[in-house]
């Protein structure tokens, strides 16, 4: 009896690829399984911590809700700020007027004419206050706005929005870097380019904003990282919910920079393979001839 002879098994018989017990399991235990990301305990918590920084990023929800009662004290809280944001206006306002009479002083070889040099110091006296005022009512505005935010505490959605603010600002500063710094790379390299072929310089180009992506990202992640401490502690949190939280938000920050330069880099090269793909075969097919003729040659 040959192959094609042989009786099909019934329908309700067949062994399906994706049962459970071929998977080692089912839902996400049977996908690890499959993945064999438990022969692997380094790559597992790395896809583990990575999985966990994208769900703080982007979908984690506040474990704090804030209650009406924390609602009205913040507000109370911001009102304070608020008398305190306009005294710091009119002290700054005297701030500037005070540094321009002393602008106004300083004339040719004032320092060499006693007269003047007399005026300008009396008036530094008057901006030296001035400018004392208006670090002291910044200090006490600082003061008042950690204050109103403590109300509503780190791990709230006050506390997390800021947090996610702070990143995409940052990540913001990094990618506008990279674009920047990558069209002026560009121009300069299709200027200054001694590649004899458009390939080349397709290729180069390509490696110019993966090269200066990266670096804006890396960027980003710094300008958020340093960042942080501040405005963690702008929430007045203890020091186990303060390290928790830095701990998460850098997590989040990595993962993000890291799935944006993985996508990067995994579009750069199908973009290249598609560009050089068609060349190589070429390549390789006149490699090929060349050794036929070679044999054909000596035979």
């Amino acid at each position: 009896m040959s192959a094609y002879d042989m009786p099909i098994p019934p329908r309700g018989n067949r062994v399906s690829v994706s049962h459970p017990s071929l998977l080692g399991g089912s839902g996400a235990v049977g996908i690890i399984r499959s993945l064999r990301l438990d022969r692997h305990p380094k790559v597992a918590t790395l896809v583990a911590l990575w999985l966990l920084g994208l769900f703080s990023a982007f979908l984690s929800p506040a474990p704090v809700r804030i209650t009406p009662e924390m609602q009205a004290r913040f507000e109370e809280g911001m009102e304070l700020v608020q008398d305190a944001e306009q005294r710091l206006a009119w002290a700054y306002s005297e701030y500037v007027e005070a540094r321009a009479q002393v602008q106004a002083a300083q004339v040719w070889f004032w320092r060499f004419r006693p007269e003047h040099r007399k005026v300008v110091r009396d008036r530094q006296v008057w901006e030296a206050q001035a400018r004392a005022e208006v670090e002291r009512l910044s200090a006490e505005k600082a003061s008042k706005l950690s204050s109103a935010k403590s109300e509503l505490g780190i791990w709230s959605e006050a506390g997390l929005s800021e947090g996610r603010a702070l990143f995409w600002d940052s990540y913001g500063r990094g990618k506008l870097f990279a674009q920047r710094q990558s069209l002026w790379d560009a121009m300069y390299s299709m200027l200054l380019s001694r590649e004899p072929d458009a390939l080349g310089r397709i290729l180069n180009l390509v490696a110019i904003v993966c090269v200066n992506f990266t670096t804006g990202m890396l960027m980003s992640l710094l300008f958020f990282v340093f960042a942080l401490p501040g405005m963690i502690a702008s929430f007045r949190p203890d020091i186990l919910s303060a390290i928790v939280f830095f701990g998460l938000a850098s997590i989040g920050a990595l993962s993000v920079i890291v799935s944006f330069l993985g996508l990067l880099y995994g579009g750069s090269v199908t973009f290249v393979y598609a560009i050089a793909g068609p060349s190589v075969g070429r390549l390789d097919a006149r490699r090929r001839a060349r050794r036929i003729r070679y044999r054909s040659h000596y035979d």
